[in-house]
Order: structure tokens, then C-alpha cells, then sequence
């Protein structure tokens, strides 16, 4: 399985759950609000984007997959 994330330096073990967790659950997601930032940087800019602005605009879109996710409460929470 590749790495996605970096193996953490800080030595908190939070930081080896959740870079074990990102590797194991973010692959294979549809990912759409994080592919809709690049999407939107690319179109409002209106060019290619460099690997830079990509690379940049994948991580922000990463972002807002996880704030997505934690934000929002669990299924069996909501009321049918």
C-alpha cells in the first residue's frame, strides 16, 4: 500500500494514528469537495496550474475533505 502521508517526526503518537488512519481511508473516497478546489483554482485562474498551485490546491482540498468529515455528525445520529 503507498504512503500518502508522511510517516510523523513529532513522535506523539496522535500524530502516527492519524497519518495511519489518512493512509488507510482517504484512497479510493470520491474525494469530491477536495478534487472540486482544484477544479475551481484551475478554472478561476484560467490556465493550467502549475505543480505548485496543484499540489498546493490538492492539500486545501484535503483539508476540507477532513474538516468535512469530523464536522459533520454520524449517520445513525440524524433523525429518518
Amino acid at each position: 500500500m503507498p504512503m500518502y502521508v508522511s510517516p510523523p517526526t513529532c513522535g506523539v503518537p496522535a500524530c502516527a494514528y492519524l497519518a495511519q488512519n489518512l493512509n488507510y481511508n482517504v484512497p479510493g473516497g470520491k474525494l469530491n469537495r477536495g478534487i472540486s478546489v482544484v477544479d475551481s483554482l484551475q478554472v478561476l485562474k484560467g490556465t493550467a496550474l502549475t505543480e505548485d498551485e496543484y499540489q498546493k490546491s490538492a492539500i486545501l482540498g484535503w483539508c476540507v475533505e477532513f474538516v468535512s468529515f469530523v464536522s459533520s455528525p454520524p449517520r445513525w445520529v440524524l433523525p429518518s
